[in-house]
């Protein structure tokens, strides 16, 4: 009973080896594909590595034939083109070698790692698995032993290869290592021997160049003596077969003499010819020049005479409708008088006939008949204008006054028609009048007043007054008062500004000093207006 519980354990502990072999074996495998991996892995390496050391002994073959060909003073294009293609090549070997080197470290790395695992797990395993199967007795664990050492041996045998395999591929790495390091140092000869070449093609195409402007020169010289033997003329076929026979020195020697002799006209001027004909083209441009700009003068004399007729001729319309408006409007005004403007000239007092031909088309529209019209004058007669004179008549007389005659309410009266007259001849939008009716006669406020609400029709007339006359027209009031040195202005009503203006009247101080003086004060402000 005793033996068989031992045997019991010792089945039972061969059984917990078995499953902890089991597991090593099935890590073991894990590894081995790892190394299986890994060495595919170092395969695909070493194929590349070839590839490149195959396109390096290439490239290194067709450096060797183009160092061996002859040097040329410059690359043609295919030579460009390959030498730009092997500059990209030896770029790519390069990388192809970091990367090389970069996978060889892995690589060495992990073997290092599988060695350490193997020196680590394996061998300790398999020492273990010695001891264990010194103690297995039982048929079973015989059985079993054989298999785990059967598969221990074919695994130690998948690693014995994978390291001979490993130590193979290590060998072609060092070898391919070998043969980049060679072609590296073949591709620094030849990037040493192109640097050389491109020094040599350098100096070669600067001598080039030098050669190219010496030839420049030289063909520039030729054509120089070809001009001069061009303007010497053809040769007579006497001095031609004169000279034929000659060598050099001895034409050398008689042109000597020949420039001796001319030596001696060396005063005259050579270029006269020259200088006369160009000056002679110069003339002919200057004379032809001078003829343009008098046309221009000219064009521009026609266009100012013409502009001054036409400036002209606007003074005499504009005049000739102010003179007739003013002539109507003063009739308005004053209805039993009549007045007339005139033009003075410099030194004459008396109407010129423009003056009178306008009075006589005037008055002769006022009656109702046809006068001729005024003769043709000068334009230039414009320029001898000075002044406007007014002669005004307040009654049927014909005896006519001038302003200088005049007292202040007419002279305000007859400004007023000039500027009624100015209006309807060329109306402006607005008319802002200061107490324009102060100096004139009730008769003749009550007249500005109607003539201002006719022409409101056609402005705006802005006006300040004391009187009634203005305020009865208006349309629009406004009272200004001035209290503790403040002036204020306020719309008022027409009865408003009607008592105040009947205040200001009976006012015995003068009205301006009144509105001085006063600690209340107002004037009235009317606008007449559409």
């Amino acid at each position: 009973m005793a033996e068989m519980q031992k045997q019991e354990t010792k089945r039972g502990e061969l059984r917990n080896t078995y499953e902890l072999q089991d597991l090593d074996l099935t890590q073991q495998r894990q590894e081995g594909q790892a190394l299986r991996e890994l060495l595919e892995q170092r395969e695909r390496t070493v194929t590349t590595l070839q590839a490149g050391l195959t396109s390096a002994q290439q490239t290194r073959a067709a450096l060797e034939a183009e160092m061996k060909s002859e040097m040329r003073s410059q690359l043609t294009q295919g030579e460009q083109r390959e030498l730009n293609e092997l500059n990209e090549e030896s770029r790519n070997i390069r990388e192809e070698l970091i990367k090389v080197t970069e996978s060889r470290s892995r690589s060495e790395g992990a073997q290092n790692e599988i060695k350490e695992q193997i020196n680590a797990n394996l061998n300790k395993r398999r020492n273990e698995f010695n001891i264990e199967l010194t103690t297995i007795n039982t048929k079973e664990g015989q059985m079993e032993l054989d298999r785990v050492q059967g598969e221990l041996s074919s695994v130690e045998g998948n690693l014995e290869a994978v390291t001979k395999k490993m130590k193979q591929l290590n060998e072609a790495v060092d070898t391919q290592s070998k043969h980049v390091e060679d072609l590296k140092n073949d591709i620094e000869n030849a990037k040493q021997e192109e640097h050389q070449q491109s020094t040599r093609m350098t100096d070669e195409s600067k001598n080039m160049e030098k050669l190219m402007n010496k030839r420049s020169v030289l063909i520039q010289k030729r054509e120089d003596c070809t001009k001069r033997i061009r303007e010497l003329g053809t040769l007579p076929s006497e001095a031609v077969e004169k000279y034929r026979r000659s060598t050099a020195r001895e034409l050398m020697t008689a042109l000597h003499e020949v420039n001796v002799g001319l030596r001696e006209y060396a005063h005259v001027n050579k270029k006269a010819l020259d200088q006369y004909v160009s000056f002679t083209d110069q003339r002919e441009v200057l004379i032809k020049r001078k003829q343009d700009l008098d046309e221009g003068t000219d064009a521009i004399d026609e266009l100012i005479r013409v502009l001054d007729a036409k400036k002209d001729e606007a003074i005499r319309r504009t005049f000739k409708g102010v003179a007739k408006n003013f002539a109507e409007v003063f009739k308005e005004l004053v209805p039993e008088g009549h007045g007339k403007i005139t033009i003075l000239r410099s030194g004459d007092s008396r109407r010129s006939e423009v003056e009178e031909g306008d009075e006589e088309e005037v008055e002769g529209k006022g009656k109702g008949k046809a006068k001729a019209k005024p003769k043709a004058r000068d334009i230039s007669d414009v320029m001898t204008y000075v002044g406007v004179s007014v002669e005004v008549s307040f009654d049927e007389s014909p005896q006519t006054h001038f302003m200088q005659q005049l007292s202040g309410g007419q002279k305000s009266l007859v400004a007023l028609a000039l500027i009624f007259a100015i209006q309807r001849a060329d109306p402006a939008p607005f008319y802002l009048f200061d107490e324009i009716d102060s100096a004139l006669d009730p008769n003749y406020r009550k007249a500005v007043a109607d003539m201002i609400k006719a022409q409101s029709k056609h402005a705006q007339f802005i006006m300040t007054t004391f009187k009634p006359e203005l305020v009865e027209v208006s349309k629009k009031w406004y009272g200004i008062s001035h209290r503790n040195d403040t002036s204020s202005i306020n719309p008022i009503t027409k009865a408003e500004a009607l008592q105040q203006v009947d205040k200001q009247g009976e006012s015995s101080t003068s009205r301006k000093r009144g509105f001085e003086d006063s600690e209340d004060t107002d004037t009235t402000t009317t606008t007449a207006s559409e």
